[in-house]
């Protein structure tokens, strides 16, 4: 509101999750071992520095600092998965191609089963229906999916927007080293 510009730091969750398998169009092989923590200079209420500091989790010890040849490639993997931020209407355009995937791929199942099970009185179920659609992310997401299926726009969105995202969950975008195909 005062016209000042912020930071804003995506994924940075909950700090650390544990390293989980890959599940196809949910969890990408070996990004959930990967994260950064952020440090942050203030003069006062403003940001005046940040610092990434990229981490790999160590099943057996927890996170640890990547190594600098490591920390690079990182950079360069946040680099190019964040290019697409940059420009409000590349936002828009990978926000739609990601509802119709996730919606095709993830989501129309378990809100079939969710549901089925909540009006079933399934009370664990209820519980997961509730986390699923109280949070604001997956409530939006969802939102979206539905609202380009139901005004015929599904699986309309950029190919080659489709074909990243595709290759981000199978660890084939972006391809090592970063600055992959623009």
């Amino acid at each position: 509101p005062d016209g000042r510009s912020v930071p804003v730091l995506y994924s940075i969750g909950n700090f650390v999750f544990r390293a989980a398998p890959p599940i196809p169009w949910q969890v990408p092989p070996g990004r959930t071992a990967e994260g950064f923590l952020v440090r942050a200079r203030f003069a006062g209420r403003s940001v005046v520095g940040l610092e990434l500091a990229p981490y790999r989790i160590d099943e057996s010890v927890g996170p640890r600092r990547m190594p600098p040849e490591d920390a690079a490639r990182f950079g360069h993997l946040l680099a190019e998965i964040s290019e697409p931020l940059a420009d409000p209407a590349d936002v828009e355009a990978w926000f739609d191609v990601t509802a119709d995937a996730f919606w095709e791929h993830h989501v129309r199942n378990r809100v079939e089963g969710l549901t089925a099970k909540t009006c079933a009185g399934d009370l664990k179920a209820m519980r997961h229906a509730w986390s699923h659609h109280g949070s604001p992310a997956h409530t939006t997401l969802i939102a979206r999916a539905l609202e380009r299926l139901t005004s015929g726009r599904s699986g309309q969105g950029d190919p080659e927007i489709h074909r990243k995202l595709a290759g981000w969950f199978e660890g084939t975008w972006p391809e090592a080293g970063g600055a992959s195909d623009r």
